[in-house]
């Protein structure tokens, strides 16, 4: 079975090609402890075949903690390496359809960079002043800040993301939610800290948290699309076309 390691903005990623088997999400977890060992990576991710896409993502975050897999509908980071990793293999050309959890997601691999239509933005709501929820694939919850802090990040992530009273507000999501804090500063650029729910802990960088706070920055603060999202571990681009929300960053292969 082909494996690769991946990053995008140092989102990490084990990636199995399983198109020519058929495994369970347990036989996935299995496989990924077998071939992987002991190297520590954010997520997991198994290309498979698709009859509606050129391949399916299954997708699995990795507990920092435990060291368990958790199925999760949609990785921003993970969607840009695979594409990559799939067109590489000869599954797809430069532009190709994604099948995964949350639906077909076309996306286009270029001189290093993957672009990847995210969709719609869903469940826009306005918490409190500076607190705000939309769904973008994954549910994040957006908290605007004057300083990032990782500590705090982690701790406030936390909180929202087992707070059975905001879940219940929220809709009760199927996917653990995550938490970005975010920092405007200037009127199309964002800084970010996003405490992923599944990894359970503050990563480098998060696809779909960046599509969530520059979606949020927009909306709540005026800010102009397209948007650079500066994570701790690079940058990426959100910009909208048709009203559907199109994220642009890196997909790199790591030894």
């Amino acid at each position: 079975m082909m494996k690769a390691y991946m990053q995008g903005c140092g989102n990490s990623f084990f990636i199995a090609d399983a198109t020519q088997t058929i495994l369970s999400d347990e036989g996935m977890e299995h496989t990924y402890h077998r071939l992987n060992g002991t190297r520590k990576v954010d997520g997991v991710i198994f290309v498979s075949g698709s009859d509606q896409a050129a391949v399916r993502m299954n997708y699995f975050d990795v507990d920092r903690h435990t060291g368990r897999l958790a199925r999760a509908s949609m990785c921003g980071n993970g969607i840009r390496c695979i594409a990559k990793f799939a067109s590489d293999l000869g599954y797809a050309g430069d532009s190709f359809d994604v099948e995964t959890d949350d639906g077909i997601k076309e996306v286009c691999v270029a001189k290093g960079l993957v672009t990847v239509d995210m969709g719609y933005p869903r469940g826009f709501m306005q918490v409190s002043d500076d607190d705000f929820f939309v769904d973008v694939g994954l549910p994040h919850y957006v908290r605007f800040t004057d300083e990032l802090d990782i500590e705090r990040t982690r701790e406030e992530g936390a909180k929202v993301r087992y707070d059975t009273d905001i879940l219940h507000m929220l809709g009760d999501p199927r996917d653990a939610v995550q938490f970005n804090s975010v920092r405007v500063d200037s009127g199309n650029e964002i800084s970010i800290l996003t405490r992923e729910g599944g990894v359970e802990d503050v990563t480098l960088a998060c696809g779909t948290g960046s599509v969530a706070s520059a979606y949020v920055s927009s909306v709540a603060k005026g800010l102009r699309l397209p948007i650079t999202v500066h994570n701790p571990g690079g940058d990426i681009t959100v910009d909208v076309k048709d009203g559907k929300l199109v994220m642009t960053g890196p997909a790199e292969y790591i030894k």
